[in-house]
């Protein structure tokens, strides 16, 4: 019995030496046993290499296993049957479990459980005890020690969760970690390994369990070989330090000294690789950075010959461009083949998408180092939906998560009927799901309401099995699933799988992973789903702990994946990925926080802590500190795996701006070689493929598009891209208007045009909006909600019922005292409320405290009112005044086509002045809608004149004989706001400062007795109208006013105005062509924005821009106009 060591820096040879020096020993004793034991992930490429060097590319007697392998090869051997072992998912499940019974056993942990990766850490924490061989009596021995409260409150509880787990899975299931421990018990009864030589290769450190098989390998096999990455004997033997870049080598070394020593084993002469090393024969660059690397022994700087190199990019997607081209580089100039290339990402998380996703359009095959997660699966989606419906009580979000996913084939048009059905008539429960669907709402006429009822009812059967489930007392894993089982082979829901494994593959050879996850979730969630009921049986859960479970569950489930082909690049990050006979390898985002990685510091005990049950005799994992030192030898191995050619990168800026800062590595770096300088990304432009081809043509249509010098080789781009028309077409796109011809616009709105005050406005904003809402008809989804229309509809509907019902009582607003004001106000709610024929102001407590915010602003707006009233000597006359086709709004517009217009003015107030009847038109506004004279000359704000000039045409009728002359026009706001007050100002000052805040914004006569009739307390600056007097004086600057001769001239500005915006409506104008104003544009509350295209960086696109003008400049336009 010996063991020995082979020890050599990265690259010296140390793998290849074992191997070749174990196949000879196995052609020389053919009924010998030899054991390679490697990592894991290793086991198949060390077989392969085996194969490849034996001379009979057989090894009849060369067995190649990691230790678990060797573990249940060794339980066949005994007879031992093989433990059920529990993985993550059950771990993660037993441990969520257990902390829901023992809740109110925990201090420290009660609550952190809910919390997103809580319980990952604590399954790590788990996971550690059982690897480093703590168990629960250790931990109480701890608890009985001088420790600090905190730490030990973490114990106690850890202590809870921790027996808790083991008795859960005494007797039935062991953990992963646990089987190492069953085979170090069971090991010494094994032939296998009694007079084997063993290797163990390709290992950085061993855990304590790993140890005490070890310890037997060294008592019972003939030989143990094991390979250590230490440059030197010296190295090897000499004294620790933390810092030492070799230490978790030369631990290594020392634990497996002490055992043999303790066991009186023979230590053959270690063998010593010495430089130079095989792998960097080529290359004295490499050589030396393996050398030197993280060493600080103040070397002597070695000329950098280009096989390494560092390059800055611009962001994380500018350095995976920068690294596919000098892969295609490598491969179609230098000779080289995928597979002797290797992509390490500093963050997986930052890199894996993007990069695979430029990939496979450069057409580079890869293998991606790592397991998917099945947690975006549809299959998963469409499992988490059906338990939603029913646990948020068939929600309209959930019932149409479920109908949608595409697990289930269903018409779309059935899909679009139901998701806007239920949309308009706010259904979102059981109860009006169950319910036959009758009521056809206007927005979807035409809809088959039987042929949607079927179908609806068809969701409802199929989400039965889970619904009676959920509705028993007693909700149990095993009911659940075997609801869901049920469901899923209904629907033919493997089968479905199947289908869409196989469409991935025949769409896209490349896309094998998506196929991979399709191929393997079925049975991965039917796995999770009887893990759950074997562990969880037939427990009673709640049914929010089981939904958490499940998801605890599935956050837990990785498919691996095989690579596809033997000739492809290998994807992987720093410590996971194991790399041989690689000549190239590219690191990219090293940067700092990335490289070395920053250990996640949201473990359940921190490195103090650590370190305390360290000195009491409790080793757990590498704390951050020691966790840095670890990756810098990592890296030490990384950067040296290749034996041609290094390409290292990290980025300026991630890709949403923020700036990064390099890894200090790549400056260590640096520090070797004279002239090794960062290159930017820039300088790596390349067209080696038909995606960079046709990124070089849209670049270069750019520069056309800018006016720069077009590169020379655009024309052969053009004739080599296949897609460069449509590129070319798309890059040299300009706008340009084109209308409808008379004949189609006649045929969308026929020779009269007719339609509210507004539409002409509408028209105005933006005549394209104008022709998608009144030509195609389009219009947004009718949804049942309280929305801001609803308060502006209701508001507006309270204040014409409070004006009616004082009419009806025969009582002046103006008379009413506070509390019989507020009073009416109250039962106007209520009235409006009871008019609500969909039910939307009082279907949930949102809608209800809106109507009490509602109430409160109705309140403050009729007390304003109110007082505007008292002041002045108008009288209402009329609310929400209808009118349609009045002389004032009709027109003949030529050749046959007239205007019609209809309206509807929400309050008309009159003032009889003998002979004259003064006007006084109010629009309420329930936004921040400011008249300005000059937006009356653009045409966005006519309605007030529209509608004053349609009330004269009323009152002629009703006062024939009598002038009638405009007093006034307003919008009036009602808006429930906030005033600064000081505490010593009174009741009456704050009063005045509510009237001022909410004084209507609109245009005044400038005769001073209709002034005094809307306000006849004025004296300088008004509290209810726009005007301030100066020495009894209009201060026509600070006003906004006009005489009557001016009011007549607006009003037929505008009727003309009216009159030509119609006139281009028939004639088909549809000018994509919004209006701007300062900050403000047509655009901004948009229905059809998704629709139009509109694109200011696009040529021809451009806002229809509103200057602002001054009162005096937009009167001097209006009289100047030639009528």
């Amino acid at each position: 019995m010996s063991y020995r060591f082979i020890m050599g820096g990265s690259g010296s040879g140390k793998t290849h030496y074992v191997f070749s020096d174990c196949i000879a020993k196995s052609l020389e004793n053919e009924k010998e046993n030899y054991i390679v034991i490697v990592p894991e992930q290793q086991t198949m490429q060390t077989q392969k290499d085996l194969v490849t060097m034996h001379p009979r590319h057989a090894i009849s007697n060369i067995d190649v296993v990691s230790f678990n392998r060797l573990a249940y090869r060794i339980f066949h051997e005994l007879g031992i049957q093989n433990p059920d072992v529990i993985d993550d998912i059950g771990k993660t499940m037993i441990i969520r479990k257990v902390a829901f019974e023992k809740k109110k056993e925990l201090k420290v942990f009660a609550n952190q459980f809910s919390k997103a990766g809580f319980i990952d850490h604590m399954k790590s924490m788990i996971s550690e005890f059982f690897q480093y061989g703590v168990d629960v009596e250790k931990i109480r021995e701890l608890l009985k020690q001088d420790l600090r409260p905190t730490l030990r409150s973490k114990l106690q509880d850890m202590e809870v969760i921790y027996s808790g787990f083991q008795e859960f899975i005494a007797g039935k299931y062991i953990t992963t970690e646990e089987i190492l421990d069953v085979l170090s018990r069971v090991i010494y009864r094994s032939k296998i390994i009694d007079g084997a030589h063993i290797v163990l290769d390709g290992f950085t450190g061993f855990t304590p369990v790993q140890l005490r098989i070890i310890d037997m390998f060294l008592s019972k096999a003939e030989d143990v070989t094991i390979t250590v990455t230490v440059p030197t004997k010296e190295e090897a033997y000499s004294r620790r330090e933390e810092s030492d870049l070799f230490l978790m080598s030369k631990t290594m070394v020392a634990e497996i000294t002490d055992l043999a020593a303790k066991n009186g084993i023979c230590h053959e002469e270690d063998v010593i690789f010495s430089r130079p090393y095989k792998r960097f024969l080529d290359e004295e660059n490499l050589a030396y950075l393996e050398e030197h690397f993280l060493r600080y022994d103040r070397t002597k700087k070695m000329a950098a010959d280009g096989h390494i190199r560092m390059v800055r990019a611009t962001n994380p997607m500018s350095e995976i461009r920068v690294i596919t081209g000098e892969i295609l580089r490598l491969v179609k100039e230098e000779g080289y083949r995928f597979c002797e290339i290797a992509v390490i990402m500093g963050d997986m998380n930052v890199y894996k998408e993007d990069l695979m996703q430029r990939l496979d359009n450069c057409e580079i095959p890869y293998y991606m180092d790592d397991n998917i997660s099945i947690s975006d699966n549809p299959l998963v989606d469409f499992l988490r939906a059906a338990l939603n419906v029913i646990a948020e009580g068939y929600s309209y979000e959930s019932v149409m998560h479920y109908v949608r996913s595409c697990m289930v084939e269903r018409p779309k048009k059935l899909i679009w009927m139901m998701d806007n059905y239920m949309l308009s008539r706010g259904i979102k429960s059981y109860k009006a799901m169950e319910k036959q669907w009758d009521y056809v709402p206007r927005s979807l006429k035409g809809i088959n309401i039987e042929e949607l009822n079927a179908f609806k009812d068809s969701i409802l059967e199929e989400l039965l099995p889970l619904k009676k489930v959920f509705s028993e007392e007693e909700l149990t894993a095993n009911k659940i699933s075997a609801a869901i089982f049920a469901i899923f082979e209904k629907l033919g829901i493997e089968e479905r799988c199947v289908e869409m494994a196989k469409g991935f593959q025949e769409a896209d050879a490349k896309d094998l992973q998506r196929a991979r996850g399709f191929e393997a979730v079925y049975d991965k969630v039917m796995d999770l789903l009887e893990q759950m009921g074997e562990l969880l049986g037939d427990e009673k859960l709640k049914r929010k702990e089981f939904l958490e479970l499940l998801n605890a569950g599935i956050a837990q489930v990785k498919v691996g994946m095989i690579p596809a082909a033997i000739d492809r690049i290998i994807l992987g990050d720093l410590t996971r990925t194991r790399l041989s006979h690689i000549r190239a390898i590219f690191f990219l985002g090293i940067n700092e926080g990335s490289v070395p990685a920053s250990k996640d510091r949201g473990t359940v005990l921190n490195d103090r802590e650590k370190q305390m049950l360290k000195d009491w005799g409790v080793a757990l994992s590498p704390t951050i500190k020691e966790d840095v030192f670890i990756q810098r030898f990592y890296l030490y191995l990384m950067l040296t795996k290749q034996s041609h050619y290094l390409f290292l990168t990290y980025a300026g800026a991630s890709n949403d701006g923020k700036a990064l800062r390099p890894s200090g590595i790549l400056h260590l770096v640096q520090e070797l070689f004279l002239h090794l300088e960062v290159e930017e990304d820039s300088q790596y432009q390349s067209i080696r493929c038909s995606y960079e081809a046709r990124e070089a043509l849209i670049e270069s249509l750019r520069q056309i598009q800018n006016g720069e010098k077009s590169p020379n080789l655009f024309q052969t781009l053009y004739h080599y891209v296949e897609e460069s028309k449509s590129l070319v077409d798309a890059a040299t796109y300009v706008y340009r208007e084109k209308g409808l011809s008379r004949e189609v616009a006649q045929e969308l709105f026929g020779r009269q045009l007719s339609g509210s005050v507004t539409r002409i406005e509408e028209y105005i904003n933006c005549p394209y909006a104008h022709f998608l809402k009144y030509g195609l008809e389009l219009s947004p989804r009718d949804i049942r909600r309280f929305a801001a229309v609803d308060i502006g509809n209701l508001v507006h509907e309270v204040m014409e019922k409070v004006f009616a019902l004082a009419r009806k009582k025969r009582i002046r607003i103006q008379d009413m005292e506070d509390g019989v004001r507020d009073a009416l106000v109250e039962e106007c709610v209520q009235a409006a409320k009871l008019d609500d024929e969909h039910g939307i102001y009082s279907d949930s407590a949102k809608s209800s405290y809106q109507v009490e915010r509602i109430l409160a602003l109705a309140k403050r707006s009729m007390w304003v009112l109110q007082q505007q009233l008292r002041r002045g000597k108008f009288e209402p006359y009329a609310f929400e005044q209808k009118f349609d086709g009045l002389q004032s709004l009709t027109a003949d517009l030529g050749e046959g086509r007239t205007l019609k217009l209809r309206g509807k003015i929400d309050r008309v107030d009159i003032c009889e002045n003998g002979d004259d009847v003064l006007v006084k038109i109010v629009d309420y506004k329930t936004g921040s809608t400011e008249w300005a004279p000059d937006l009356t000359y653009y045409g966005t704000q006519i309605q007030l004149v529209l509608y004053l000039s349609a009330m004269e045409d009323v009152l002629r009728e009703r006062y024939q004989g009598k002038n009638i002359v405009p007093g006034a026009m307003f919008y009036h706001h009602l808006d429930d706001v906030f005033v600064e007050a000081q505490s010593k100002d009174s009741k009456e000052a704050i009063d005045a400062m509510f009237l001022k805040t909410l004084r209507p914004s609109g245009l005044v006569n400038t005769d001073m007795e209709v002034i005094r009739f809307l306000d006849g307390e004025i004296k300088d600056q008004s509290d209810v109208i726009p005007v301030l007097l100066k020495n009894g004086e209009i201060e026509e600057v600070r006003s906004s006013v006009a005489s009557t001769k001016r009011f007549r001239k607006m009003q037929e500005f505008v009727k003309d105005k009216t009159k030509e915006v119609a006139s281009e409506i028939l004639d088909g104008a549809i000018a994509i062509n919004p209006i701007k104003r300062d900050k403000k544009t047509g655009c901004d509350y948009c229905n059809f924005r998704s629709v139009c295209g509109f694109d200011k960086r696009r040529k021809g696109f451009q806002f229809s821009n509103l200057p602002k003008m001054s009162a005096k400049k937009v009167w001097e336009e209006i009289d100047g106009v030639d009528r």
